[in-house]
Formats: C-alpha cells, sequence, structure tokens
C-alpha cells in the first residue's frame, strides 16, 4: 500500500497542513477511481455473476467488524484473490444482491449513501449492512427511511425491518404512525399478514388514533376471518384486548352477540362481562377505560359540597380532566339548597336523587 506525506514544505521553508476534509476526499475518490479501474487491488469481492476488485485496507478501515475480522486472519497468495463474503439471504435475486453490495461499496469509499426509491433495494443494503457489522452504515439506511420512504402504505413492513435489525428511531417513529393513522393503515394487506402476537400488542395499545372501540373490534374480526380455519384459536385471546363495555348497545347486540363466529370461538365470560356492563354498568376498570384519541374521555366529577359546619351549601359542579389537567365546570346542580340526595352513573351519564329539604 502506498503512503503519503500528511505535511508538505512550501518554497519559503514553512509547513502547510494539507490533511483536511478535502484532502481525505480526494484520497478516497482516488481510491474509488482505483477500484472501478482495477488499479492496485488486493482482492475480489463476488456478488452472483458480478465481481468488485477491491482495497482490502478500505474494507477494513470502514468499520466493517466482519472485514476487519476477516482479513487480520487471512493471509493471500500471489494477486487479487476472491474472498469468502457473508453468505446471500434466502430470496433475495442474485441482481438485487449485486446492486446492494455495489452501494455498500461506494459508501465504503466515500462516494455516500446512494438509494434509488424502493424499499426492497433499501431493506437489501440495510440487511448486508447489518451482517457486514457495518454500524455507520445500519444508521444510513434508517435515515433513508425516517426521512424519505416511511408512509402510512408501508408503516407495518418498516416496522418489521425496525425490529429485524435493531433500529429503535425507526421502530417509534413508525409506531407513532400506526398509533395515529391506525384504521388507515390496517386497509392495507400488510396487516392481514402479521402474527398474533404483533395483532395482540396493536391492540393494546391505550393511545390508538380511533375515535370508536367498534373499530378495534372490526379489526380484531377483520384478521382472524382473513384464515378462520388457523386463526379461530386466536380469538379469544384478541378480544381480550378490545374494551367491549365502550362498544356502542346496538353494534354489541348486532355484531357480538349475533356473530356466529364469536359464538363458536369466543370465551363466554368475555361476553358476560360486556352484557353486565350494558344492563348493571359493571365492569373492570381497563375495559371502560377510553384509549387516548377516543371521543369518549375519563373524567373525575365533583358534586355539590358545603362548609364544614353544614351551613353553607354549594351549587357547584367541577369536572376534571386526567389527560389535560384541567378544570371544567358542567351545568350547575339543580336544587342545590337542598340536602342528602344520591348520586351514581350509568355509562356517560351521572344520576341525582333523592333530594330533600
Amino acid at each position: 500500500m502506498l503512503e503519503g506525506p500528511l505535511l508538505e514544505e512550501s518554497e519559503a521553508g514553512a509547513v502547510v497542513q494539507c490533511a483536511g476534509s478535502c484532502h481525505v476526499q480526494r484520497v478516497l475518490r482516488t481510491l474509488n477511481a482505483y477500484r472501478r479501474s482495477g488499479t492496485l487491488t488486493h482482492v475480489v469481492l463476488r456478488a452472483g455473476d458480478r465481481d468488485f476488485a477491491c482495497h482490502r485496507a478500505a474494507l477494513g478501515a470502514a468499520g466493517s467488524a466482519y472485514f476487519r475480522s476477516l482479513f487480520t486472519a487471512w493471509r493471500p497468495v500471489g494477486g487479487p484473490a476472491a474472498v469468502p463474503t457473508v453468505p446471500q439471504t434466502p430470496g433475495v435475486r442474485r441482481t438485487r444482491a449485486a446492486l446492494a453490495r455495489a452501494v455498500v461499496l461506494d459508501y465504503v469509499y466515500g462516494a455516500g449513501l446512494r438509494l434509488r426509491a424502493e424499499d426492497e433495494e433499501a431493506a437489501a443494503v440495510l440487511e448486508l449492512a447489518h451482517r457486514l457489522g457495518m454500524a455507520g452504515l445500519r444508521e444510513a439506511c434508517s435515515y433513508f427511511f425516517l426521512e424519505d420512504r416511511l408512509r402510512v402504505t408501508n408503516s407495518l413492513a418498516l416496522r418489521g425491518v425496525a425490529a429485524a435489525f435493531s433500529l429503535p428511531s425507526l421502530a417509534e417513529r413508525c409506531s407513532l404512525v400506526l398509533r395515529h393513522t391506525f384504521t388507515e393503515v390496517l386497509r392495507h394487506t400488510d396487516f392481514l399478514e402479521l402474527a398474533p402476537d404483533e395483532v395482540a400488542a396493536l391492540l393494546t395499545d391505550p393511545a390508538l388514533g380511533v375515535a370508536r372501540e367498534e373499530a378495534v373490534f372490526e379489526v380484531a374480526m377483520q384478521w382472524v376471518r382473513h384464515d378462520t380455519q388457523a386463526r379461530c384459536g386466536e380469538l379469544r385471546r384478541l378480544l381480550e384486548h378490545v374494551r367491549l363495555p365502550l362498544l356502542a348497545p346496538e353494534h354489541f347486540l348486532q355484531k357480538v352477540e349475533a356473530d356466529e363466529l364469536l359464538q363458536t370461538c369466543s370465551d363466554p365470560p368475555l361476553l358476560l362481562e360486556a352484557r353486565a356492563c350494558f344492563i348493571l354498568g359493571e365492569a373492570s376498570a381497563l375495559c371502560t377505560r377510553p384509549r387516548r384519541f377516543m371521543d369518549l374521555a375519563e373524567e373525575i366529577v365533583v358534586i355539590g359540597g358545603c362548609d364544614h359546619n353544614g351551613l353553607l351549601k354549594l351549587p357547584f359542579a367541577d369536572a376534571y380532566h386526567p389527560e389535560s389537567q384541567c378544570w371544567t365546570p358542567p351545568p350547575g346542580l339543580p336544587g342545590y339548597m337542598r340536602s342528602e340526595f344520591a348520586a351514581c352513573t350509568l355509562r356517560n351519564d351521572i344520576y341525582v336523587s333523592a333530594l330533600q329539604s
């Protein structure tokens, strides 16, 4: 390997620094030109039917743990020789594998990351960077997905990519898109191919962007009916994450009680609990707690009151919203001069009764 001085001496004898970023870029451009012309190369990477002549030091210095460990123990004899690379991923076409290696080599030689607007090509480059142990390239691919490719239509697929290659920033952004556009995302076929654990995790999320719980119920049924024979056994588990008491009563009667699939595959106690909520207003706290973006919301309501002597009666009612942490005044309490009344709730209504003068 040829090495040049980092310092040059001028005619006047002064020392001129020439090791800045411009010098580094010039060296990398020269090495890249050498690679393309096969000049001073040491090794050949083979991808499908294509060979890529490379410099061993450039590959080892690019932050790849794979190449660094490979070249530390490998001693070629003679001229440039083909070196073993990571095995090709099953299902990846040879042309795509070759394109991925070409992109990686351009990145190694300082030409930047050049990805076309195709998720599959970018995923192939990310997969190769992951297997070569190139953390910097993995982060660059993640940034490409975040800034240029993340859409409602591919958020589920990219969330899978983020999970497979441990990209927390991409996973977090995909989850945010899924929450805010839940009903729109589920119109695409990617949702129907999710594993049961992934569907359950989605339905459990209290921050789903749904206005009504009916949408969550329909999503669970849609996924099961896509392959009823294989997925019927998952219905009970999924319904545990649907807040059935929040369904509209008519929807519960028409879509739940009358559904033949639910009658054969679901858990009777779950339906019994929902019936008890509709009839008696009794259910577990979690089942009746609205999700964050629903039209419904939890409130703490303080009704009336008096001073410590019981002489001054207060005609006020105040409602506290836990999400916004604000107090707002609902309608005033009628007949506030009376006392010893009872109050109870049924779904979204408060009843006050038994007022005495």
